[in-house]
């Protein structure tokens, strides 16, 4: 498995399964969009272990966060919406569960 990261964050920029040495660097070169040059980029062949710590960094822990950031949100538009209408938790329950059908 073959990743590129950003040199000064380690970011995970892409990752691909098969490729082959310098594909990676190749596909920044064609699609400027990436928004990185080739100085600032690293691309290296990494094992499941550096794999499975690089995906927990950057893509499972911040998907994590955000999951976590908009269920507290939720809770507390859910706290303030209970209070607004008076009712307990078991009620507000069975009211969303009438709403849901």
């Amino acid at each position: 498995m073959r990743v590129l990261l950003e040199k000064t964050t380690g970011k995970l920029i892409e990752m691909q399964s098969y490729a082959r040495a310098g594909a990676l660097i190749e596909n920044i070169k064609a699609n400027p969009q990436y928004g990185f040059t080739e100085a600032q980029v690293e691309e290296r062949e990494v094992t499941a272990l550096e794999w499975a710590l690089i995906k927990n960094e950057w893509i499972d822990e911040p998907r994590r966060k955000t999951k976590e950031t908009k269920d507290n949100a939720l809770k507390l538009k859910e706290t303030a919406l209970r209070a607004k209408l008076g009712l307990s938790e078991l009620e507000f329950k069975d009211l969303l569960d009438v709403v849901k059908g």
